[in-house]
């Protein structure tokens, strides 16, 4: 069995990804919930948003926690990855 110290540099990278690509999602999400959203319910369509992807990320986050650590970070860097290869080709050329 290998040691902790062998998956740091490996669960720090990803965590590193993670990061860039949540902030990144949550930033246009955000922006997106809010401009389409009608000025007298944008306080409410702004909760929804949060509420939802929060409980479902944590959902996700712990049905593939339980399955591993390796899956985990496995689904997160793959994921991650995904988001930002969609935003270099989706997002905005300014």
């Amino acid at each position: 069995m290998r040691g902790l110290g062998e998956h740091v540099p490996g669960v720090a990278a990803v965590a590193v990804l993670y990061t860039l690509g949540e902030i990144l999602y949550t930033g246009s999400g955000t922006a997106l919930v809010a401009a389409s959203a009608p000025p007298h319910l944008l306080g409410r369509a702004l909760a929804r948003w949060e509420l939802s992807s929060g409980v479902g990320r944590a959902a996700v986050l712990t049905a593939l926690l339980a399955s591993g650590p390796g899956l985990l970070w496995g689904a997160l860097a793959v994921t991650t990855a995904v988001g930002a290869l969609a935003m270099l080709r989706l997002g905005p050329t300014e």
